[in-house]
């Protein structure tokens, strides 16, 4: 609550290659148990929207917490798994006594997780929407969801669970409206709200009444990086993009810096000069981009061609006095990052990609559109 006694917006985001693993899920038409977080009161390891994907046999995908939850959530979601129903958990991070879920964690918080089942045969309303949500996943285009659960029956499951209704309404980005929240006047209202969510705008949930949680989330595949340069310095910052979920891919001419054992955590390694990029290579919309390689002709080359494709992100190697000459007669535009990194005073390969890669998180984790949450 804030100071006026009103709900509070929420945020957090996800970004542990749910997504993707959704997608698969979907191929093999493997049911699973999603865990969602939907709400926190007061400090937690993870922050609204993050998810794990729980499978039949026990396996995971994702976390919610730094090893508090995961176990009980994997027992709960065998009953979400026999009833096919959803629930929502409360799990007291605060509790003071030998059982407190937080025990040693340093979390202080409240946290509600709903549960619920994802199948991808059955002709059920929900199921429909998450096989459609899922197909734009695939595309490799995010999605906008807001999940209307149900809290009214407080038909209590165990000593902190208790079975919601979930309704769940999704925009792509193509802004197809998919699914609905169960009502066609309360579906136009919330078509607005997913448009502005998704354009990274302020949201005013509607309020319908009591016991009905609203919550706005986004599903994001993995963003797409692509290193120009495969220098020594190239390899620790291609790892730890790799690691924090980034789709990667590196560039360069030359096959004997591209190699796959310097570069075994990429998706992509293509050897490719300047002048080839703009008949053979395709840029993501919202890709990071990061020009190192060592050489100010195929740096301007690159920068050129980088100047015309829809990057979020573009971080340049070296001085700034350097990054304007590679620009010049133009100015840097706001999105280029130089030098590239966060000034931590970092020496070396692995301390550079350290602060490049914390850059680029902060910058990811704010752009991005979070989910968001409010009691009604």
């Amino acid at each position: 609550m804030d100071k006026r006694g009103e709900p509070a917006l929420e945020l957090g985001t996800n970004m542990d290659g749910v997504a993707e693993q959704l997608v698969e899920c979907m191929r093999q038409g493997q049911a699973m148990v999603l865990a969602t977080i939907v709400r926190v009161k007061g400090s937690a390891y993870r922050k609204e929207g993050a998810k794990m994907l729980i499978g039949q046999d026990g396996q995971l995908f994702g976390t919610l917490s730094a090893g508090c939850l995961e176990e009980d959530v994997m027992h709960r979601a065998k009953e979400v798994f026999t009833h096919g129903k959803a629930y929502m958990y409360t799990y007291n991070l605060a509790a003071q006594s030998d059982e407190g879920w937080g025990k040693g964690s340093g979390c202080n918080g409240v946290i509600d997780v709903l549960l619920e089942r994802l199948d991808w045969g059955g002709n059920a309303q929900e199921s429909n929407t998450w096989i459609k949500i899922v197909k734009e996943i695939e595309e490799g285009q995010p999605v906008f969801l807001v999940r209307r659960i149900d809290m009214q029956s407080q038909h209590l499951c165990d000593g902190h669970g208790v079975n919601v209704h979930v309704s769940t309404m999704a925009l792509s980005a193509n802004q197809q409206v998919i699914g609905s929240v169960g009502d066609v006047h309360l579906d136009e209202e919330w078509t607005q709200q997913l448009l502005s969510f998704s354009k990274n705008e302020a949201t005013q949930p509607t309020e319908v009444g009591p016991q009905m949680l609203y919550f706005l989330d986004r599903l994001q595949p993995k963003y797409a990086a692509f290193v120009f340069g495969a220098g020594p310095d190239a390899r620790p910052l291609v790892a730890l993009l790799a690691q924090v979920g980034f789709r990667v891919t590196v560039v360069d001419p030359r096959s004997a810096y591209l190699q796959e054992q310097y570069f075994s955590q990429a998706s992509e390694l293509l050897m490719m000069q300047p002048t080839q990029a703009r008949e053979q290579l395709v840029v993501p919309e919202g890709t990071y981009a990061f020009v190192m390689t060592h050489s100010f002709t195929w740096d301007v080359a690159w920068v050129q061609f980088l100047r015309e494709q829809p990057v979020r992100y573009l971080g340049i190697l070296g001085p700034m006095a350097r990054t304007e000459r590679l620009f010049a007669p133009d100015s840097v535009p706001n999105y280029v990052y130089s030098p590239i990194g966060l000034p931590i005073l970092a020496q070396g390969p692995e301390e550079i990609a350290v602060s490049i890669v914390a850059q680029v998180v902060q910058h990811r984790n704010s752009r991005c559109c979070l989910p968001v949450a409010k009691l009604l």
